[in-house]
């Protein structure tokens, strides 16, 4: 009998050592996916190629880099400011504080809800999934949770005293390069101004590589031109920046019916394709708040924007130029 019982104590103490040292082998493992889920930053960002912003509305931005340059939705040139934001935050983000137990589930149902799915991809696999939420009270940090974890933690960039959340657009109107035209890249081109009000101050310009030249005809009653003011056209043409893209199908579909006060054409003849930019007054009988001298601008008979009429002026004073 006694040695029955020195048996049981000893598989028992066999059975008691195996359960802690599964115990430890678990509790580091647990311990180690615990810490790469609290991990948000990517250090080399140099690597990430897309990057995909989903909203709970539906609304989404695939931001692809192909051969260097960052593009929204296959469709447009990416914001290089908001870009260089996104990737500067993905890289230096990092946890501010944990989420309390009186507040977790609060903050994770929030995410849910409302947060924003930011899928970060290298060489086209995904590497991490991030939710990010809504700011904290102080407006110092923002809530996020990696996908897989089971805490969300409120996260800032050490040494910036603000929120991040504004940095994980969805909206591909404001990832849109607010740059108009790309009149430098292009070798072979037409350019025309239309003064709609005025058709006789219009001009057309040709420009191959560096030569242009100003097409002349009978209703052009030129005074005065030389090419230097033909490149200053093309120059501040190209510099053109809409303050805003705007989502308001009926007013774009309004304006399309009137006529402009001035419109440029611009035909790249190597590529075969046109761009077309019609100016309208912005106290076209439509209620507007703004208010500090802007045009109305449809880009490609599409696109509802707004430019600064101080950005277009350049491009008037030139031409008239031509004219005197």
């Amino acid at each position: 009998m006694k040695i029955f019982n020195k048996s049981n104590l000893f598989y028992l103490s066999l059975i008691f050592f195996l359960i802690i040292i599964l115990f430890n082998i678990n509790y580091k493992k647990s311990t180690q996916e615990r810490f790469n889920l609290t991990d948000f930053a990517i250090e080399d960002t140099s690597k990430i190629n897309k990057i995909i912003l989903t909203s709970k509305d539906e609304s989404k931005s695939i931001l692809k880099k192909i051969d260097e340059k960052w593009y929204v939705n296959d469709n447009y040139d990416v914001n290089k400011t908001y870009m260089e934001y996104l990737l500067k935050t993905i890289k230096r983000m990092r946890i501010s504080y944990p989420i309390s137990n009186s507040l977790r589930e609060n903050v994770i149902g929030n995410l849910m809800v409302y947060g924003i799915k930011v899928d970060v991809f290298i060489d086209n696999k995904i590497v991490k999934t991030i939710f990010v939420g809504k700011d904290d009270k102080n407006l110092t940090a923002t809530f996020m949770m990696l996908k897989g974890a089971k805490d969300p933690y409120a996260v800032h960039i050490p040494g910036f005293n603000g929120f991040l959340s504004s940095r994980f657009i969805t909206e591909e109107l404001i990832w849109r390069n607010k740059k108009i035209f790309h009149i430098n890249s292009s070798k072979n081109l037409d350019y025309i101004y239309k003064n709609i009000s005025n058709i006789s101050k219009s001009i057309q310009i040709k420009k191959i590589d560096d030569s242009v030249s100003l097409i002349i005809n009978e209703n052009n009653p030129f005074k005065n031109f030389d090419n230097f003011t033909l490149k200053k056209i093309l120059y501040f043409t190209d510099n053109i920046y809409c303050e805003a893209y705007l989502k308001n199908q009926n007013m774009t579909d309004s304006l399309i019916k009137e006529n402009p006060m001035y419109e440029i054409i611009i035909y790249d003849n190597i590529k075969n394709s046109q761009q077309t930019l019609k100016i309208f007054d912005y106290n076209n009988s439509f209620i507007d708040k703004i208010k500090n001298k802007r045009f109305y601008g449809i880009l490609n008979n599409r696109d509802l924007l707004v430019i600064q009429q101080r950005n277009f002026k350049n491009i008037q004073n030139q031409i008239s130029r031509l004219f005197n």
